[in-house]
């Protein structure tokens, strides 16, 4: 995606520390440019600056920080997702013990969501599953980490990948990890077991130590789904290695390159 983007080598942790309203919009300008050059014809990596393509590499790094945090768990499952309540009035139940969430995993080479790279039709890679109030709350580092990585990687996966996302597919992905990082905030807001985790994941020096004792999440949710889809018949993604032998779920067009 970013292979011919200048590899800069700043401070690995100056992307948590950016302010994510300045980030986006940085990432809105660079979306608006390379939408320019294609409909041109013209390279899609030319003609951005430096702050633009530091920008791109940090957010790159961000991304690997996230998956290497995660490694032991890809052997048994994906590791991106993205999930919205389905309940009725869930933003008017701020007691609830559970619920029921939408979730869409992700090409974990593409960076971008199974139900744009399926058709329109297809339920591949997207399951309802009823998730209780103590594990979404558990899970709110893994789950705001996710959710903000997704955030930023998806208007580069949507414009450097080999097809570039139209504004209405882009704006309703866009739209659905705001509505998850949403749910997210209601639902800790209102929590009592908030007490001890408040602390915001891009002031925390540590988050990816943070994220990494987060792993029984990440496995207890691929329990919950292997309980409606034993054997991940249903997910559309396939499991691959890389040249350093670690796994990744990738959608099954993207197996040659592994």
């Amino acid at each position: 995606m970013l292979y011919n983007a200048p590899i800069a080598q700043p401070d690995p942790q100056k992307i948590l520390t950016e302010k994510i309203d300045q980030v986006q919009d940085t990432l809105k300008l660079v979306r608006k440019d390379i939408r320019y050059k294609d409909s041109l014809d013209q390279k899609r990596y030319l003609g951005l600056d430096k702050k633009q393509e530091k920008i791109l590499s940090l957010i790159d790094q961000q991304f690997d920080q996230l998956m290497q945090s995660l490694t032991n768990e890809a052997k048994e499952g994906p590791r991106l997702f993205s999930l919205i309540s389905v309940a009725p009035k869930f933003f008017d139940s701020p007691k609830w013990l559970k619920s029921k969430f939408k979730i869409t995993f992700w090409c974990e080479h593409s960076r971008l969501p199974l139900s744009f790279l399926n058709p329109s039709d297809s339920k591949f890679g997207i399951y309802e599953v009823e998730i209780s109030r103590e594990w979404f709350t558990n899970a709110k580092p893994l789950l705001k980490k996710i959710t903000t990585t997704l955030s930023l990687v998806l208007p580069v996966a949507a414009s450097f990948n080999k097809f570039i996302l139209d504004e209405n597919t882009f704006k309703g992905i866009e739209e659905q990890l705001d509505l998850g990082q949403k749910a997210l905030e209601s639902t800790l807001k209102s929590s009592e077991l908030l007490i001890n985790q408040t602390s915001d994941i891009f002031d925390d020096p540590e988050v990816g130590n943070v994220i990494e004792a987060q792993g029984s999440v990440l496995r207890e949710l691929h329990a919950i789904l292997k309980q409606k889809d034993p054997n991940f018949s249903n997910l559309g993604l396939e499991r691959v290695q890389n040249k350093q032998g670690k796994f990744l779920w990738v959608h099954p067009q993207f197996i040659g390159e592994y």
